[in-house]
């Protein structure tokens, strides 16, 4: 069993289990239960237990209401593990009234199966800041080894490595972490250790002390990082004698401090970790110590390091302009935070590409002035930015305004290709965005129906619906005591929680049509599946929204059953929510008046340099030849890869000046290059659309899809793919308002039903991963499913930000051409890719390794590196008389410059040349 904090798990005594079961008896086993200190306490007195294994969290609860020792009166022994034993708490555990029970500190990694160590507590202990784990028990050996692979002396640090019998075979399907993980036994042949990752200590008697991780990680603004990592680099300052890097602060204001001893300035520790690490990783402030505080044990202790005091913090430059304050007042407002100067740089505190684009909204919205992500990019400093805005000509943004009453709604560019795709196929829910969640708990269903009634009265693209008058589609909004509001079903599932059956309910659900011009726009469905377990199913047409309106829909879904629960029943009164400042259908009247052609003609100019001309199709290895007209059913391959490979990535991006979203984007093109044995690879990639700041709240489809180029050639090394993606990233993003389907119609590619138009790939790409809603009282879980459909041959999404660090990498694929095993060769290949750019940023296109099976017959002659000489070899034997080498009158044919070169490297070799 796997114990959690909040379960408590019971041993029998093995002299009384066994007779029973040998006599033929039957012992009831009971799942987990969460019982509270009274019930627990109840439990076993009257069970006469006599031994308990309890999680160290879950026991500390005893502490502050611990029953009276005539109750536990058979209780001779608790075991606690799960996290470290704090010496403090087992002394006033001595003190109170169930101080005659023995207290076993137990230690073990699920890789060591659970339990390797242990320790028995006594009064010793109780004067240690940690309580030691004791030494290995059973069949297990444990070392305490340095970074070299060296046993470290009495009183030294290192890592805790395991072995004994008892050791995992390693990891399923992670060779690579399994290699690194499961080690060589230095004093065993043929066995092996597992580097456990925890910093340890041997004492003198050989027992050991736990001191924590040597991995030690924080998430920072979206960033895993290893604060290791940071302080080794500390180390290694001139003038640093000891380093200690820490997370201070609170909410927004977190940031990264580092405590150093010595006499280094922090202009010299800034610029040296500058050098080393992402900026992200630079802390945000440095205290200078005469020592560092330590604990009885020799740990750092890092609950007595001081808070950064304002002299002490990063040096902050205020601004000297109102430029420069207003645009710090955005960048703040951006990125969550007030400590920032004009001297910061926007990707080392923290930005990135995607927050750059809300920075270019805002300054558009408040200081009415057009800044392109390209100049965003090229000046990430507000000083160097300010001076760029001042020196260029300021034009005035025409804002958004509510539109007069009455007036019809046109849909907007993106939405009229949605409407043409919808009238070629209704039935189809390849345009449709659904989603499904677990909800265990005792769910408020009148609270649910209360916040969908106000979000379909706060949103009017959730009661839209679309019509064609005069040849022409309109958006037509239903009022409020009009509407038929949204699709809401209840349906009872109990018994089927994990069944078969409700996968293929919630499967279903997301691939229901949508009737565009009846509506609803929202459907929901409420799956009872037992007692206090439900499973909320919700879809919508992509006519109406987008991953950004998702969020902002289960954002508000959230706050709204709060306040519905919290029992507040006005409905229409939104007092946590800020009213929105126009609606869907007002941003559609002013994309046409602000996107008219003249508007656009130098974007399409850029375009047409950028991709006109012949269009390539993206030749795949194909498992079968499409026939007729490309298919709609898709299915769905992921992987994750770990947190160490997720770094590496964004240091070899800082290092190229670029964000990880580009890299990522080269690298899936250097593979998709690999594989079609193309050099010109044409990549879709979604943009939010939402440059005006009044969009930012509303629910509704802004989302525009722009083309990307990646040109991968085999000579090239990597840097150089990366620093043309980011130019033509950059210059995508600053002519992004080209709707795609007028850039199609300009363009005018040879269309087919088999294919879409400009690519057949599409690369999405978000900071976070984006995480189930929150309810209060209610346990929330994301339910895997899907609508079963693609709109393109290959479509890869990567999350940033996983639980764990790391990245989730997903692949959509078109299954009328491509089968699940050849897609998953192709996903396993994108992260090879991954891991050699991470291991040589420089590493030439034709040296990253794929599977031989995996390559393309062409592709070995097109990139196979064939040395010079043996080159010229070759060729003496395909055309020995030809001339080769021509110098003034004379004159070498091929065949004699080999014998020439074999005679020179004889030579050569017999006087010692290696």
């Amino acid at each position: 069993t796997q114990l959690q904090s909040s379960t408590v798990n019971f041993d029998v005594a093995l002299h009384e289990l066994l007779p029973a079961l040998v006599q033929g008896g039957q012992v009831e086993m009971r799942g987990p239960q969460l019982w509270d200190i009274e019930t627990t306490s109840r439990h076993l007195k009257e069970g006469g237990v006599t031994f308990a294994r309890i999680p160290t969290a879950y026991w500390q609860q005893w502490l502050r209401t611990p029953p009276a020792r005539a109750d536990l009166a058979a209780l001779r022994q608790i075991t606690v593990g799960g996290e470290a034993l704090p010496g403090d708490a087992l002394a006033q555990w001595q003190r109170g009234p169930l101080a005659h029970i023995q207290l076993d500190n137990l230690y073990g990694p699920t890789e060591t199966t659970v339990a390797c160590m242990y320790r028995r507590t006594d009064a010793a202990d109780a004067q240690q800041t940690v309580v030691s784990i004791g030494g290995p028990y059973g069949s297990r050996c444990v070392y305490v080894l340095d970074r070299f692979g060296n046993e470290v002396p009495v009183g030294g640090l290192g890592e805790l490595c395991i072995g004994g019998l008892t050791l995992a075979r390693g990891y399923l399907a992670r060779p690579g972490l399994s290699a690194d993980r499961f080690v060589p036994d230095p004093n065993v042949p043929g066995a092996r250790l597992y580097r456990s990752g925890d910093l340890c200590r041997r004492r003198a008697d050989g027992s050991i002390d736990f001191l924590g991780r040597l991995d030690q990680q924080v998430k920072l603004r979206g960033f895993r990082i290893e604060l290791g990592e940071i302080e080794a680099a500390l180390r290694q300052v001139e003038g640093v004698s000891a380093a200690v890097v820490a997370l201070a602060g609170a909410g927004e204001a977190r940031q990264l401090v580092g405590y150093v001893v010595g006499s280094a300035d922090e202009r010299t520790l800034r610029r040296a970790l500058e050098a080393r690490l992402p900026g992200y990783m630079v802390p945000g402030a440095f205290v200078r110590l005469e020592a560092l505080p330590l604990m009885p044990n020799g740990k750092v202790d890092r609950a007595a390091l001081p808070a950064p005091q304002a002299g002490e913090a990063r040096e902050r430059v205020a601004p000297r302009t109102v430029l420069e304050g207003e645009l710090l007042a955005i960048w703040a407002a951006v990125l969550g935070h007030d400590a920032l100067g004009v001297t910061d740089n926007f990707f080392e505190v923290g930005g990135h590409s995607l927050l750059l684009m809300q920075v270019a909204s805002r300054i558009r919205q408040e200081l009415g002035r057009e800044v392109s992500l390209a100049t965003l990019f090229q000046h990430p400093v507000v000083e160097s930015l300010a001076a760029q805005l001042e020196s260029g000509e300021v034009r005035a943004v025409e804002a958004i305004r509510r539109r007069e009453a009455g007036s019809r709604i046109p849909l907007t560019w993106a939405q009229e290709r949605l409407w043409f795709l919808w009238n070629l196929e209704p039935q189809s829910a390849a345009y449709t965005i659904a989603g499904a969640v677990r909800l265990r708990g005792a769910l408020d269903v009148g609270a649910v129906r209360a916040a969908l009634d106000q979000l379909v009265m706060r949103h009017e693209s959730l009661r839209t619906r679309f019509v064609e008058e005069d040849g022409q589609a309109w958006q037509v909004v239903d009022e409020v005591n009009e509407a038929s509001g949204y699709g809401w079903r209840m349906e009872n599932l109990a018994g089927h929680s994990g069944s078969v059956a409700l996968e293929a309910k919630v499967n279903a659900l997301s691939r229901e049509p949508f009737d565009l011009r009846a509506g609803p726009m929202l459907r929901v469905t409420l799956l009872g599946c037992g007692h206090e377990e439900w499973v909320l199913h919700l879809s919508m047409p992509h006519i109406v929204s987008d991953a950004w309106s998702q969020a902002i829909l289960l954002r508000e879904f959230s706050q709204l059953y709060t306040q519905a629960v919290s029992g507040d029943t006005d409905t229409t009164a939104l007092p946590e929510l800020a009213a929105l400042p126009v609606q869907y259908g007002d941003y559609a009247q002013w994309q046409r008046r602000h996107l008219d052609a003249a508007a656009l003609e130098a974007q399409y100019t850029y375009w047409e340099q950028e991709l006109g001309g012949e269009q390539p199709l993206l030749e795949l290895p194909v498992d079968r030849v499409r026939q007729g007209a490309a298919g709609s059913a898709g299915a769905w391959v992921e992987r994750r890869v770990e947190a160490s490979l997720a770094q590496a990535l964004e240091r070899v991006s800082h290092a190229a000046g670029a964000t990880r979203f580009m890299t990522l984007l080269a690298a899936f093109g250097v593979m998709l290059g690999r594989y079609s044995g193309q050099d010109d690879i044409r990549i879709g990639m979604p943009v939010a659309g939402r440059e005006r700041l009044e969009t930012e709240p509303l629910i509704g489809f802004f989302v525009n899809t722009l083309v990307a180029r990646v040109t991968p050639r085999g000579t090239q090394p990597f840097g150089e793919v990366l620093a043309q993606v980011k130019e033509r990233v950059l210059g995508a993003h600053a002519h992004s308002q080209v709707p795609f389907a007028k850039l199609v119609e300009r363009l005018q590619p040879q269309r087919s039903v088999s294919h879409t138009p400009l690519f057949q790939a599409m690369f999405d790409y978000s900071a976070e991963e984006g995480a189930p809603v929150g309810l209060p009282g209610i346990e929330v879980s994301t339910l895997e499913g899907g609508t079963g459909t693609t709109q393109f041959d290959l479509s890869m999404q990567v999350s940033g930000s996983t639980e764990d660090g790391g990245l989730r990498i997903a692949l959509n694929y078109a299954t009328d051409i491509l089968d699940e095993g050849t897609v998953q060769r192709l996903l396993d290949s994108y992260v090879r890719v991954l891991e050699q750019v991470a291991a040589q940023p420089d590493v030439r296109i034709a040296q990253i390794g794929l599977q031989a099976t995996e390559r393309a017959p062409r592709e070995l002659e097109h990139y196979t590196f064939v040395p010079v000489a043996q080159r010229i070899a070759q060729q003496a034997v395909q055309t020995p008389q030809a001339m080769a080498i021509r110098c003034g009158q004379q004159t070498l044919s091929y065949a004699q410059l080999d014998r020439w070169s074999d005679h020179i490297a004889g030579e050569l070799q017999a006087r010692g040349v290696g």
